[in-house]
C-alpha cells in the first residue's frame, strides 16, 4: 500500500470515519480507472501489433509495454528513422527488427543494449530465428558503475532514435540509472532525433528528465502512457 493510501485510510483529527472511507474509496476508484485506461491501450496496441506477430516472446516485469512499442515503431515510420540506439533489449527489439524487414527498410539498424549477457544472448537468437539479425545487433555491455561499459558500445554517427529504457533504475539506490545516456549519446544526436524515455511515471525517471532538461536545453512530453519523449 502506498503512503498516500494509507493517510487517506487514517482519520485526521476531528475527521469522521465516514470521510475517511469516503476518501478511501475515491482513491482506490481513482487507481482502478487508471490500471482500466492502460489496460485498454495496451489491448489496442496489440491489435496493431498484429501484422507484425511471429513466434513466441517472453514478456517479463522489465518489457515494455505494448502501448510504447507501438510509439516507438510509430516514430520510425512516420519519420523515416535510420540510425537507432535503444538502452535494453527484449520485445521491442524484436518488433523493431520485424517492422524494418516486413518494409523493406534494410538500410536502417538498430543498436539494442544489455547489461545481461543471457538475456543478450536470448534476444540476439530470436533475432537470428527470424532473420532480423541483419537490420539490429544486440550488443552485451556490462555495468560498469551502474551504466554499460562504454568500452563496448558502439559508435553511431547521426542517432536519429534514441530509446532510453535501461539498465535496471527500479531499485532504491539506483533510480538514477539511465542519467548517463544523453551524456554519453548526446553528441552524437541528429538534428531532429527523438528521444524516447520508458517508465516516465517513476520519481527516478522525473528527476532524471528534469536534470536533462537543464542541461541539454531539451524539453520533454509526458505522453498518454507511462513514457515521455523529446525532440533534439
Amino acid at each position: 500500500m502506498s503512503a498516500t493510501a494509507h493517510r487517506f485510510r487514517t482519520p485526521l483529527p476531528g475527521q469522521d470515519h465516514g470521510v475517511a472511507a469516503f476518501r478511501d474509496r475515491l482513491l482506490r476508484a481513482r487507481q482502478r480507472f487508471a490500471y482500466t485506461g492502460s489496460d485498454a491501450q495496451d489491448a489496442l496496441a496489440l491489435q496493431a501489433l498484429a501484422p507484425l506477430s511471429g513466434p513466441f516472446l517472453p514478456w517479463t516485469d522489465s518489457s515494455m509495454r505494448p502501448s510504447a512499442i507501438v510509439r516507438v515503431l510509430s516514430d520510425v515510420v512516420f519519420n523515416r528513422r535510420s540510425r537507432i540506439v535503444e538502452c535494453g533489449s527484449g520485445n521491442s527489439t524484436i518488433f523493431l527488427g520485424r517492422l524494418l524487414v516486413s518494409r523493406g527498410m534494410t538500410d536502417v539498424h538498430v543498436h539494442s543494449l544489455d547489461q545481461e549477457a543471457r538475456w543478450a544472448d536470448t534476444t540476439r537468437e530470436a533475432l537470428e530465428r527470424e532473420g532480423l539479425d541483419g537490420v539490429v545487433s544486440v550488443v552485451t555491455a556490462p555495468l560498469v558503475d551502474g551504466w554499460y561499459d562504454r568500452s563496448a558500445l558502439p559508435q553511431v554517427d547521426g542517432i536519429d532514435l534514441l530509446i532510453v529504457d535501461g539498465p535496471p533504475a527500479y531499485e532504491d539506490g539506483n533510480s538514477h540509472a539511465r542519467s548517463p545516456a544523453l551524456t554519453v549519446f548526446g553528441p552524437s544526436l541528429a538534428e531532429g532525433a527523438t528521444i524516447f524515455v520508458d517508465d516516465a511515471e517513476r520519481a527516478g525517471e522525473q528527476e532524471v528528465i528534469a536534470q536533462w532538461e537543464r542541461e541539454h536545453g531539451l524539453r520533454f512530453r509526458r505522453e498518454r502512457g507511462d513514457w515521455a519523449v523529446a525532440t533534439r
